[in-house]
């Protein structure tokens, strides 16, 4: 559940904080002078403050309170320069509408849609996960014949040379910061590699690589990008490929591929 990440994470908590403190300085920069009845003008602005003060700091106090002090001690100056940016964002977005809130909604807007958009491309997970099973219908003279099953339920049929045979996903772990999308962890099951001793050297191996089929579309072209320029996109610490040592397998079996925890990959026969 996304809301799980109230418990794990300050952030959240940090965000709906600098919401409220925000509100509270745009209205106490407002004039209430021209107002039809400045009194009562005056009296309103004062108790809106103090609502907003009074919410942004329960917010405060949860954010330090429900995941833990330990979350908050562990980097209080970057948790502190989260809060003031995005406090001075909402400050500038509610106050100056025209020239930074309609930006700042779009430009939030499209974080978002990127963001959903890259996250239909990955699969989250928590402990050893199976991300795969593999039914090897046959083996003969180098061909290898088997029926793979995502986790989602595709099915495709893959005839291929080989009679190896290895996975490959990508490792993909989030800042602490970005835990609003639910898990700090993500893969991404890429291809199935295939091997034949055969046609390898001691010093040479050669793969027969099979990429896993997806639609193409902007979802994919989202994660491609992410995936070319993933050094100057903040909040990633780490996209890399997992590769598990190839198994010989034997006609009949089935075999379940799965993620662990510490994000390698394995391959079991069932």
């Amino acid at each position: 559940m996304i809301f799980s990440v109230f418990f794990i994470s300050p952030y959240p908590w940090l965000f709906i904080a600098a919401i409220f403190t925000g509100a509270a300085l745009n209205k106490l920069m407002r004039s209430t002078k021209k107002a039809k009845d400045p009194v009562r003008a005056k009296e309103s602005k004062r108790a809106l403050i103090m609502l907003f003060l009074v919410c942004g700091f329960i917010t405060l106090l949860c954010s330090l309170f429900v995941p833990g002090l330990d979350k908050f001690v562990k980097d209080p100056v970057a948790l502190l320069f989260f809060f003031l940016i995005m406090s001075g964002i909402f400050f500038l977005a509610l106050r100056f509408k025209r020239l930074f809130g309609i930006p700042f909604a779009v430009l939030f807007i499209l974080l978002i849609v990127t963001a959903v958009l890259f996250l239909q491309a990955i699969v989250a997970f928590t402990g050893e996960t199976e991300i795969a099973r593999v039914r090897v219908d046959a083996v003969k003279d180098g061909i290898i014949k088997y029926e793979l099953t995502l986790a989602t339920g595709e099915k495709e049929l893959v005839v291929t040379e080989g009679v190896n045979f290895a996975p490959e996903a990508k490792l993909i772990i989030f800042d602490d910061f970005l835990v609003f999308f639910g898990a700090k962890t993500w893969y991404r099951f890429d291809a199935m590699l295939h091997y034949d001793p055969a046609k390898s050297s001691a010093t040479e191996v050669t793969f027969n690589r099979h990429p896993i089929k997806r639609p193409q579309g902007i979802t994919e072209a989202v994660y491609n990008f992410v995936l070319e320029n993933q050094e100057i996109i903040p909040g990633i610490k780490t996209l890399q490929g997992q590769i598990t040592y190839p198994i010989s397998v034997r006609e009949g079996s089935t075999y379940i591929i799965t993620v662990q925890n510490d994000g390698g990959v394995e391959i079991r026969e069932r």
